[in-house]
């Protein structure tokens, strides 16, 4: 499969898909769920994988994380930016997630909103080394249940 091809088909439709979404977002209680679960406090480092144009990082956006969003649609990233605009502690990266360079301490959590499967495998979850995953035991499992 080409990953970089198929990423561009679903940038294509970014209009589409925010309009679509902007009806639904996911359960508050699964952010609130996660955020209980992984103790990640205000002021912690957040990595989100395909972010899009921001449906799972609009529910955390006011609870003073500093969050960054990668996401290799540009059409979904410039999205992203807009409706961030006035949040400085949300930044958008235009680059796959293999692609992003990370320090293994950056973050004090990694998650995905449903997005984990464009990631390709297995180069794509060996990126980084799993002190990423010590929150692992419900950001990952229960947004990801494919990966179990």
């Amino acid at each position: 499969m080409d990953w970089n091809r198929e990423s561009e088909m679903f940038n294509q439709a970014a209009d589409y898909y925010d309009q679509y979404r902007s009806s639904s977002s996911y359960p508050r209680e699964i952010i609130d769920t996660l955020i209980h679960q992984t103790g990640v406090i205000p002021d912690d480092q957040l990595l989100e994988i395909g972010a899009g144009s921001g449906k799972a990082t609009e529910l955390l956006s006011s609870r003073g994380f500093q969050i960054q969003c990668i996401e290799p649609g540009p059409d979904l990233v410039k999205m992203g930016q807009k409706k961030f605009k006035d949040y400085p502690r949300i930044k958008y990266h235009i680059t796959r997630f293999e692609d992003y360079k990370i320090d293994e301490k950056a973050f004090d959590l990694i998650f995905s909103a449903q997005a984990l499967h464009w990631v390709p495998q297995p180069i794509g979850l060996p990126v980084y080394p799993p002190v990423y995953l010590k929150y692992s035991p419900l950001s990952l499992p229960l947004w990801l249940k494919h990966l179990q």
